[in-house]
């Protein structure tokens, strides 16, 4: 086979072969150059993916946190007005026996004067009343009335 004059096939095949592998070398590095810009997005979005789900994870302990006090807060709410309705029963129920002490002081007093309370039929009461009007009479019914009224508070 007859070649040009200057025309060496060898060095034809050599420089060929030598543009191919350059041609390669390049196409390797595009890929290994992409598939590093790969690589790093993927990790970059995982990244941001982790952060995220972290991030969901904070908030719902601040959600169950926040929960967990309203909770406590209504618990110890509940109990504070049982506690109010508890101190009001009993006051309401000293008071209640304060005012039954009194009432039955009131009839004793009334007894021990003599003085009834009118019923049906029963009207002659003149006679008990003039003989407690005096003032001597009225102290000693007034002070033991007075010393029961100071136990009443306590």
């Amino acid at each position: 086979m007859a070649t040009a004059p200057g025309y060496d096939l060898e060095e034809f095949r050599k420089k060929l072969i030598q543009e191919a592998k350059t041609e390669l070398e390049l196409r390797g590095k595009e890929l290994a150059a992409y598939v590093q810009q790969m690589v790093a997005a993927e990790t970059e979005r995982l990244e941001k993916e982790r952060i995220r789900e972290t991030d969901r994870r904070e908030r719902e302990r601040v959600r169950e946190a926040e929960r967990a006090r309203e909770k406590e807060k209504e618990e110890a709410y509940r109990v504070e007005r049982e506690k109010v309705r508890e101190a009001e029963r009993v006051e309401r129920e000293k008071k209640e026996e304060a005012d039954r002490k009194v009432r039955i002081q009131v009839e004793q007093m009334r007894i021990e004067a003599g003085v009834s309370v009118p019923t049906e039929g029963n009207s002659n009461n003149s006679a008990n009343i003039e003989s407690h009007s005096s003032a001597a009479w009225m102290k000693k019914k007034i002070q033991p009335f007075a010393e029961d009224k100071d136990d009443i508070g306590d």
